[in-house]
């Protein structure tokens, strides 16, 4: 787009003009000030739709790039990422821990401060190696269990009959009856 070289530029005479009767420097930087409006316009969210898609469709054209982009990162950076990550947990402390699992059970983070609040287990009354035990089905949160009584809950596939069924069966072997 370079106009005749007897064309000089309007804001500096000694340079020629590149395109409008303005020299590149002039012309790139009236170019970037005319479309500026739009590029805020998107980056204060006033398109939100619109940049949210673009970053998408981005991200799955490049994802692989990405990912390797940021693997060679972290394994070039592991003393910043390692610092990163101690700084965040200085932070933030255990409100990681609440937030994860307010988001995974989908429930307040009050609720999930009250189930934490429980120090031993509903069913035997340890206190070591504590989870959360919830209903598969629905969902829902039903208390603290120590690690052995929520895996033997879940070999029962956490079916009421058949717990009833097994304290049946423990009563009558403690009795010393025959088991038919």
């Amino acid at each position: 787009m370079p106009t005749d070289s007897a064309a000089s530029c309007v804001k500096h005479p000694e340079r020629k003009a590149y395109c409008r009767d303005l020299c590149k420097s002039c012309y790139d930087c009236a170019w970037i000030k005319a479309r500026r409006p739009k590029v805020n316009e998107l980056r204060r969210g006033r398109d939100r739709e619109k940049t949210k898609a673009n970053s998408r469709r981005f991200y799955i054209k490049h994802r692989a790039r990405l990912i390797e982009k940021q693997r060679a990162y972290r394994e070039a950076n592991p003393d910043i990422i390692a610092e990163k990550k101690r700084l965040y947990r200085l932070k933030y402390g255990d409100n990681i821990k609440i937030r994860k699992l307010a988001a995974y059970y989908r429930v307040s983070r009050e609720e999930i401060v009250a189930i934490l609040e429980i120090k031993s287990c509903e069913i035997c009354g340890s206190s070591t190696r504590l989870c959360i035990d919830h209903d598969h089905g629905t969902g829902a949160i039903r208390g603290r269990l120590c690690e052995s009584c929520n895996y033997g809950l879940g070999k029962f596939k956490d079916s009421a009959a058949r717990l009833m069924a097994a304290a049946k069966y423990l009563t009558r072997a403690e009795a010393g009856e025959q088991c038919a």
